[in-house]
C-alpha cells in the first residue's frame, strides 16, 4: 500500500470498526430490554453434545474437527415459581459445572427463557470497538494532515 493511502484505509477501517461497535451496542439495548430480569439459578444438568465439522483451508486442503458443545438446564426461581430451562447448547464447559449457581437473565414476560450471558458483555465489546474506531479515525486523520 503507498504511503498516500494508509490514511484512507486507517480510516476505512475506523468506519468499519463503528459500524461493528453499534451493531453490538444495540444488541445489547435489545437483549437488556428482552432478558431485564435477574435470577440466581442452578445447574441441574449438562447435556453434551458432540459435533463433526469439516472446513477448507486457505490452500483448498480440507480439515475436520470435533466440536464439543453444552446445553446446560438451569433451575431459577421468579416470583414465588421455580423454573427449569435448558439452554440450547453453550461453549464454556468450565461454566456450566453440575450444581454450580449461576446468575441468569430471564424475560419478564416469558420466564421460561433466559440468558446466562449478560448484555453487559456485549456492551463492553461494543466500547471497546468505538474505542478502536476512534484511535483509527485519529491516527489517519494525522496521518492526512501530515501528508
Amino acid at each position: 500500500m503507498r504511503e498516500s493511502n494508509l490514511p484512507l484505509a486507517l480510516i476505512l477501517l475506523a468506519v468499519i470498526f463503528f459500524v461493528i461497535a453499534i451493531v453490538f451496542l444495540i444488541k445489547a439495548a435489545a437483549q437488556r430490554r428482552r432478558f431485564a430480569g435477574r435470577a440466581v439459578g442452578k445447574v441441574i444438568e449438562v447435556k453434551v453434545t458432540k459435533e463433526q465439522y469439516t472446513r477448507r483451508s486457505s490452500n483448498d486442503d480440507y480439515r475436520t474437527g470435533q466440536r464439543t458443545w453444552y446445553a446446560p438446564t438451569i433451575e431459577y426461581t421468579v416470583g414465588g415459581k421455580t423454573y427449569r430451562s435448558a439452554a440450547e447448547r453453550a461453549a464454556a464447559a468450565s461454566y456450566y459445572v453440575k450444581g454450580k449457581e449461576i446468575e441468569i437473565y430471564y424475560s419478564p414476560k416469558n420466564p421460561e427463557k433466559f440468558t446466562a450471558i449478560s448484555a453487559d458483555n456485549k456492551k463492553k465489546g461494543g466500547l471497546v470497538m468505538l474505542g478502536i474506531s476512534a484511535g483509527l479515525l485519529l491516527i489517519g486523520l494525522l496521518l492526512s494532515l501530515g501528508s
